[in-house]
């Protein structure tokens, strides 16, 4: 089987099925000091990555505040790859569904660029633009 049919149609297992690491070896957060989740956060991404599993986070989001996410993640099943890079991502870009308050600002860009784009639409069809027309230039 190809990779990419193995991507598509390959069985989806748990995260720690995959790392051979049993999400009971990872403790609740609430009994970690945050250097110590900083530091399992921070192995345990790079243990991701030699999966070819990439958490998007926001770029300044602390390291040990990431823990929760990928201690939640370790349940999860995806399809295992051998090359390549499967992103996962933690928001559904719902602005007040934020997993990331005040670390975070996409949901802002995505509501500015469809209000732009919104007004752009608008200015188009008040100079009777459309679509199908083709622009004077």
């Amino acid at each position: 089987m190809s990779h990419v049919e193995k991507y598509l149609y390959g069985d989806p297992e748990e995260i720690s099925t995959i790392t051979r690491i049993g999400c009971e070896l990872l403790p609740p957060p609430e009994k970690l000091t945050t250097d110590q989740q900083e530091l399992l956060a921070s192995k345990l991404e790079n243990l991701l990555q030699l999966f070819h599993f990439y958490l998007d986070f926001p770029q300044n989001y602390p390291v040990h505040l990431r823990y929760p996410f990928i201690r939640n993640f370790w349940n999860e099943k995806h399809v295992s790859l051998s090359f390549g890079e499967s992103h996962i991502e933690f928001c559904d870009f719902e602005e007040e569904n934020c997993p990331f308050p005040g670390y975070c600002k996409t949901c802002q860009e995505i509501a500015e660029q469809i209000k732009y784009d919104e007004e752009i639409e608008k200015r188009n069809r008040g100079n009777n633009l459309s679509d199908e027309e083709d622009l004077p230039f």
